[in-house]
């Protein structure tokens, strides 16, 4: 078995299954003495780190490992994994199966010793612990600078509607409807926010390069993403907007008119 990496580099265009290798052990120069054949392609797994492409892997039985492998004998030979299935009512309880696994393979042979155990969860901590960690700093700082702008936007449009009371007032005075003066407070604080939301996009398009390493799944210029950002930033912002238009839309034109 091959996977999709592999017939990628060595079979591009091509139809894999069938096809015959020889394996060796770089950096010896020695085929193995029988060829294989390809029966079967699978997907590609991301054995190294998430920010590494996957690297072209052949899979094949144990037992059809020949004797010697020209640099590799020891390699293959002494290093053997075995993965246990627990039912779902065994959650929790993995050092006793542990435990179990070491006295069963004691009394099956005692000079065996068992190395490293790991349950599943353990192991996707050990690989990606780091892209979690990274990913919550990032959406920690994240939500401070939305917070941030949430509060400049309301404080400029506070200070919007307090320097334009006078105007508002004569506004309603003339008949203005409140519809027209949520208009003309939100159509401001749209604008405004469209503005930063274009700048923003311009600078996270050449920013987002320096992070790239920590994506997965998503490329640095991904379209919905900065579609689904752009459109919740707008969002926030109207909403933002909404205290001091409400405001605007109480005023009594008789005091707004005396406003100084």
């Amino acid at each position: 078995m091959v996977n999709e990496a592999f017939v990628r580099k060595f079979f591009p265009n091509e139809d894999p299954l069938g096809k015959q290798i020889r394996t060796r052990f770089t950096p010896y120069p020695v085929d193995e003495e029988r060829p294989r054949q390809i029966v079967g392609v699978v997907a590609d797994v991301k054995n190294r780190s998430l920010s590494q492409e996957a690297y072209p892997n052949i899979y094949s039985a144990s037992l059809q490992q020949q004797a010697i492998v020209p640099g590799g004998a020891i390699g293959t030979h002494l290093g053997q994994t075995v993965m246990l299935k627990l039912r779902s009512g065994d959650k929790g309880l993995e050092s006793q199966v542990v435990a179990a696994m070491r006295e069963g393979i004691n009394e099956v042979n005692p000079n065996v010793p068992l190395l490293e155990p790991l349950t599943l969860d353990n192991l996707l901590d050990l690989w990606i612990g780091d892209f979690y960690f990274y990913r919550n700093m990032l959406g920690l700082f994240a939500a401070i600078a939305l917070l941030l702008a949430v509060i400049g936007i309301y404080g400029v449009m506070s200070y919007f509607v307090t320097a334009r009371i006078h105007e508002i007032g004569v506004r309603v005075a003339l008949g203005a409807l409140p519809r027209d003066v949520l208009t003309l407070i939100g159509g401001l604080g749209l604008k405004l926010s469209a503005i930063g939301v274009v700048l923003g996009a311009t600078l996270a398009f050449g920013l987002t390069r320096l992070i790239s390493a920590f994506l997965y799944g998503v490329k640095a210029t991904d379209p919905p993403t900065y579609a689904v950002v752009a459109i919740t930033l707008i969002a926030i912002a109207l909403l933002a907007c909404f205290i001091p238009a409400r405001r605007a839309v109480k005023v009594d034109p008789m005091v707004a008119l005396r406003h100084e």
